[in-house]
């Protein structure tokens, strides 16, 4: 028997937090002339970032600063070239706060995170207005909770439908994380790629009212918010009772129709949720027919991982175990973004 369900934090990752508070620079100031700014401050004259370092035979990074395994150098140059036009108007600010060793992790992970599903050819043609929107979430990386920019938002979730339609049609990859489980142990895979019976909703279908469920909290988040956030864990599928496949690029937040219980999706311990529409712009795929829905997105990462991970590439001392976990992450592209996605709320279960 084939059974498929989402894991329960898939759902329940994807709460609501209050909305952001405005980024503190200059109203005059464009976020992408105050980006080209705090990257020149973070990489000294002659810096150059290695595209990946290998680990040391103790497991830890070489002391070597700035570095980060995960970050594209070409985009570093598309993100200077593009603010150097502003470079006039910028005045000193948040990127005078930051003194190179802190900028070279923390702000060129908040970079790497933004820009992952973005390729060096699509920052030179992007327009000034949309890089202006993802350098604002860039700022909004460095600081607690997720961003709460639509625009921006939109600008990342059709960049993760491109990158989904170019897997489209082309084999998938299977990788077994306990190659020879016993009896009574999961056959944990991890898939890259997209299943073929995935596609985008049209505009009339995605007009429909969507469910999402989580918890009493986070419902509460999610009405004082008038946002989900996108999840830690991405699509997985159950098969049998022992098999699970967790589908890598299947990330964003997820959905159901109102008409599904919790308990067919893989979340009956969570009884709580909100009736929603998601806002026009924002590409709507179907994982499985009547069933689960996702809105593309990078990832998140949990709080705790996330400064794992910094502390890594700071060259920190780090069990070998755990140093190949945070490679595998550095090479996957790294901590995605915390994203908040304004959703128009149209029923909820009753409060307790």
């Amino acid at each position: 028997m084939r059974l498929s369900a989402l894991w329960l934090c898939a759902l329940l990752s994807a709460a609501a937090v209050p909305a952001r508070a405005q980024r503190a620079v200059v109203a005059s100031v464009a976020p992408l002339a105050e980006l080209g700014a705090l990257l020149r401050t973070a990489l000294p004259p002659g810096t150059v970032l290695a595209p990946e370092l290998p680990l040391s035979p103790a497991g830890t990074l070489p002391s070597v600063q700035p570095t980060l395994p995960v970050f594209d150098t070409a985009k570093l140059e598309v993100l200077l070239q593009r603010s150097e036009p502003l470079r006039a108007a910028q005045t000193p600010s948040a990127a005078a706060a930051l003194t190179p060793q802190a900028a070279s992790l923390s702000v060129l992970s908040a970079v790497n995170a933004v820009f992952q599903d973005l390729s060096p050819d699509e920052l030179r043609a992007m327009p000034v207005a949309e890089l202006d929107h993802l350098a604002g979430l860039v700022f909004d990386q460095l600081r607690p909770g997720p961003a709460a920019a639509p625009a921006a938002v939109a600008v990342l979730a059709r960049a993760r439908l491109r990158r989904l339609d170019a897997m489209s049609g082309q084999p998938m990859k299977e990788t077994a994380l306990n190659p020879d489980p016993g009896p009574y142990e999961f056959d944990l895979r991890n898939v890259s790629g997209v299943p073929p019976a995935v596609r985008r909703l049209s505009e009339d279908e995605g007009s429909v009212t969507f469910r999402h469920y989580t918890s009493e909290e986070g419902l509460r988040a999610i009405l004082a918010a008038g946002s989900l956030i996108n999840g830690h864990t991405p699509y997985m599928l159950r098969i049998g009772r022992m098999v699970w496949k967790t589908f890598k690029d299947l990330s964003g937040v997820f959905l159901t129709l109102p008409e599904v219980g919790g308990g067919d999706v893989g979340v009956a311990k969570s009884p709580a949720y909100v009736d929603l529409k998601v806002p026009k712009g924002l590409p709507i795929l179907e994982i499985e027919p009547g069933r689960i829905y996702l809105i593309p997105l990078p990832g998140r990462v949990r709080r705790d991982l996330r400064e794992r991970f910094l502390s890594w590439l700071r060259g920190e001392p780090v069990p070998p175990a755990e140093a190949r976990e945070l490679e595998k992450l550095g090479q996957e592209g790294g901590p995605g973004p915390a994203l908040s996605v304004p959703i128009e709320i149209v029923g909820h279960s009753p409060l307790l």
